[in-house]
């Protein structure tokens, strides 16, 4: 959709916010893409009578209605203040490196899991989200492939998010413990598992979230 605003701004909203990182189906966007979508389709609007979506013109107060849903991020966007302000030259040097490991073809796929044994050797993919959530993705990322690990981040920061500080560390340890990652072990003075990060400890965090698994699973498919 082709925005322009006033008489002498042209820009493509949803291109210039992808151009940044941040893609359209960003659920911190949702709003304000579909106030686009429906300012596009209004036959009210300054566009000859056309329904086209390639081109819209909004005045500035129409412009402040549709990202007012969420105007501090859509402006960090397109004032290049987001964490990485270049993030076409971030891709093109990530893409860089996807494409210097293409060639590689050393090793084999863990055994001792049957799920990873079953993924074709020739996979090949990187995503990167950075923290103000901007993505960029090459090769075969769109697979789908078996968590193992690393659930083990996600479901400690769904815990703490869904359950608090005080009530998740009151079971779940957060100290290094030089322990091999599939230890089985508890804390002896409080009886509470050491790391959530070893193997069979992070079953706390998710112990924890039983209650809650249906949404639990929800936030994952959101967020991966």
């Amino acid at each position: 959709m082709k925005v322009l605003i006033g008489p002498v701004f042209d820009v493509t909203i949803p291109q210039a916010l992808e151009d940044s990182g941040l893609r359209k189906t960003d659920p911190r966007l949702e709003q304000v893409m579909k106030l686009l979508d429906d300012f596009s389709r209004a036959p009210q609007r300054e566009n000859g009578g056309a329904t086209s979506q390639l081109s819209v013109r909004l005045n500035p107060e129409v412009f402040k209605e549709i990202i007012s849903p969420n105007v501090r991020l859509i402006s960090q966007a397109f004032t290049n203040q987001l964490i990485v302000p270049d993030f076409t030259e971030f891709c093109d040097q990530i893409n860089m490196f996807y494409d210097k490991c293409k060639t590689n073809q050393d090793g084999k796929v863990a055994s001792y899991i049957p799920q990873l044994a079953k993924m074709t050797p020739s996979y090949w993919g990187v995503s990167v989200c950075t923290i103000d959530g901007q993505r960029c993705s090459f090769g075969d990322t769109n697979i789908p492939f078996t968590l193992q690990s690393c659930s083990k981040p996600l479901t400690y920061a769904i815990a703490l998010e869904e359950l608090g500080n005080e009530k998740v560390h009151a079971y779940v340890g957060q100290e290094p413990s030089g322990r091999m990652f599939n230890e089985l072990v508890l804390d002896s003075q409080i009886l509470s598992c050491v790391m959530p990060f070893i193997f069979r400890n992070h079953a706390c965090p998710k112990w924890n979230l039983h209650p809650r698994i249906s949404q639990v699973g929800n936030i994952l498919r959101v967020a991966l």
